[in-house]
């Protein structure tokens, strides 16, 4: 399991950052970006091996961003 920061727009994204950089994140193997930028991510996990992801989505009242995140991925997995 690794945990998501994801958002639909960058200034949304800065926001769930906590003070913590993209690259950072990134280096501690969270999948951090706005729509865009995430299917690149996942790309990289698939060409290393990785058959199944997880993502820790933590905020759980926000349920659009979930859907928002459904729609950027597409139908991976499916």
């Amino acid at each position: 399991m690794t945990g998501i920061r994801f958002a639909q727009r960058r200034d949304g994204l800065e926001a769930k950052l906590h003070g913590h950089s993209v690259e950072e994140l990134r280096g501690r193997g969270m999948i951090v970006g706005v729509g865009e930028e995430i299917l690149p991510q996942l790309a990289e996990l698939d060409e290393a091996g990785v058959q199944r992801v997880m993502l820790q989505w933590m905020e759980l009242e926000d349920l659009q961003g979930l859907e928002a995140l459904r729609k950027a991925v597409g139908g991976l997995g499916t």
